[in-house]
C-alpha cells in the first residue's frame, strides 16, 4: 500500500501518488489518511479527478480539516455533508460504488489481510434555532452507530486474516520506540487531540479484545466539557471466534513520522507518516523537503509480510532529515516482546 497523508490543498502531492501508485508493479493499492482539503468550503473536485487516473484501488478517510478549519467546524459541515462531498465521489475507487458511510472494511484475502478504514470525527449534529452547530469543536469522536458497526465488522473478518486499521489519527496515548521512522526532536508536530472519553478513548479496548479472542462490556460516559457527545455502550463477545491478529493502526494527523505502541495496550502498534503539504505546514516534520525535486514529496510504501510477521516501510521522496539521519527504510515486527 502506498501510504500519502496531510495533503492540506496541494493536488500536486495527490497527482503525483497516483504516478507513483501507478508505476510501481509490487504496489497493489493507495491510500489518503485524511486532511485533503484547509476547510471544509475549499473546492475538493479535483482528489476525484486525480484518482480517476488510477490504476489501482485508492482508499479515503476523513481528517479534521474535512470539517472546518482545524479545531473548529463550520456551518454546513455536517455528517451527510462531508461524505458526500469527499468519500461519496471515490467510493468506485474504494471498490464499495455503494459506499453510504466513511468508513468501510476490505478483505483481501488472496494476502490473508483485512483493511478497516475508521471516520474519526463524527461530532454532534445538534443545531440551534439559527441552523448552527451548538457544538463546533472537532475531536475524536466515532459514535455509538459506527462502534456498533466495528464490534459487528470485526466478527466477519475472514478466519486467518491479519488487521490493519486507517484513520486520521489514533485517540489513545502511545509511547515512541526506536525506529528510522520516529522523528526525532526536530520539529515537535502537533500532539494527539484531546479524547472525549478520557486518555484511551473506546476503539482501543475492542481491538484488544478482539486480537485477545475475549469478551468485553463497557459505558463510556463522556466528559462534561465535550458538551453534546452521547454516552457509548460497548459489548462484544469473540470467544468463539478465538485471538485475532492485529497487525497496526496507520495514521497522519501529526505532520511527523512516528512509530509507537499503545501505552494501556502495547500489542497494539501504530504508525503515523509525515504530511505531504509542503510549505508552512510542514515545518512540524524533520524531513528536508526540497522544492523542484524528489525530496518535495513525502509517501510511504507500506508492505504486511506474514511470513516474517513484520512491517516493512520504504520512503518515497523526502528521506533526509535535518540531522543528516536517512529514513529510507524500516522493518518492524508487529508482535509485542517487552524490553528487558
Amino acid at each position: 500500500m502506498l501510504c500519502i497523508t496531510d495533503v492540506h490543498h496541494q493536488a500536486e502531492r495527490i497527482e503525483t501518488c497516483i504516478k507513483y501508485l501507478n508505476g510501481l508493479e509490487a504496489v497493489d493499492c493507495g491510500c489518503c489518511l485524511g486532511d485533503i482539503n484547509n476547510n471544509f468550503t475549499q473546492n475538493i473536485a479535483w482528489y476525484a479527478d486525480a484518482l480517476r487516473s488510477s490504476t489501482k484501488p485508492f482508499y479515503t478517510v476523513k481528517g479534521n480539516h474535512e470539517l472546518g478549519k482545524g479545531s473548529s467546524r463550520q456551518k454546513g459541515a455536517t455528517t451527510e455533508a462531508i461524505f458526500n462531498k469527499y468519500i461519496k465521489p471515490v467510493s468506485n475507487k474504494i471498490g464499495i460504488p455503494n459506499l453510504k458511510k466513511a468508513y468501510y472494511r476490505v478483505d483481501w484475502e488472496q494476502y490473508g489481510v483485512t483493511l478497516i478504514a475508521l471516520d474519526g470525527y463524527l461530532p454532534p449534529q445538534k443545531t440551534d434555532k439559527k441552523g448552527e452547530f451548538i457544538y463546533t469543536g472537532v475531536l475524536p469522536y466515532f459514535g455509538q452507530e459506527q462502534i456498533s458497526w466495528l464490534i459487528n465488522e470485526l466478527g466477519k473478518i475472514p478466519s486467518g486474516n491479519s488487521l490493519v486499521i486507517m484513520l486520521h489519527d489514533v485517540d489513545f496515548r502511545t509511547a515512541s520506540i526506536k525506529n528510522t521512522f520516529t522523528q526525532g526532536k526536530i520539529g515537535a508536530g502537533y500532539s494527539t487531540d484531546k479524547n472525549p472519553y478520557g486518555q484511551d478513548g473506546v476503539v482501543l479496548d475492542i481491538i484488544e479484545a478482539w486480537r485477545l479472542g475475549s469478551r468485553f462490556e463497557k459505558t463510556y460516559v463522556p466528559k462534561e466539557s465535550t458538551g453534546l457527545a452521547e454516552t457509548i455502550r460497548v459489548k462484544c463477545d469473540y470467544t468463539s471466534r478465538g485471538k485475532g491478529d492485529f497487525v497496526c493502526w496507520i495514521a497522519g494527523h501529526r505532520h511527523r513520522d512516528l512509530v509507537s505502541r499503545s501505552k494501556k495496550y502495547p500489542a497494539q502498534l501504530v504508525l503515523r507518516f509525515a504530511c505531504a503539504v509542503h510549505g508552512a505546514l510542514s515545518r512540524y516534520s524533520d524531513l528536508v523537503r526540497t522544492p523542484n525535486t524528489r525530496a518535495v514529496d513525502v509517501m510511504t510504501v507500506l508492505v504486511v509480510d506474514k511470513v516474517s510477521r513484520s512491517i516493512k516501510l520504504v520512503r518515497i521522496g523526502a528521506d533526509i532529515t535535518y540531522d543528516l539521519k536517512e529514513r529510507k527504510m524500516a522493518s518492524i515486527k508487529w508482535d509485542y516482546s517487552p524490553e528487558k
